[in-house]
């Protein structure tokens, strides 16, 4: 899987092989940011059970499902005025 840069955040998304029910793809995404030291921190999985029958079809539904999390987790952040500890900040503003 790739890793991308999106607004505050890298994005990732692969497709996961249905085997041994089918030769089709899932999409499989993930969320997340560096922390010290370089460690990946995991916000966000993202998958749903529609299925592709090419790998890259899979893989960049995933990238839309990353992004789509990414747009909704600013949204809702924005609207309530809050920052979530996911976020890098804690408390209200």
């Amino acid at each position: 899987m790739e890793e991308y840069k999106y607004k505050n955040f890298y994005i990732s998304g692969g497709g996961l092989p249905d085997w041994p029910k089918s030769t089709n793809w899932r999409p499989f995404g993930r969320v997340f940011k560096i922390g010290p030291g370089g460690r990946t921190i995991v916000i966000q999985r993202v998958q749903n059970e529609q299925m592709f029958s090419e790998r890259e079809d899979a893989e960049a539904h995933a990238l839309k499902l990353a992004k789509e999390w990414v747009n909704w987790a600013e949204e809702a952040r924005a609207w309530l005025r809050i920052s979530i500890e996911c976020f890098g900040e804690s408390g209200l503003h």
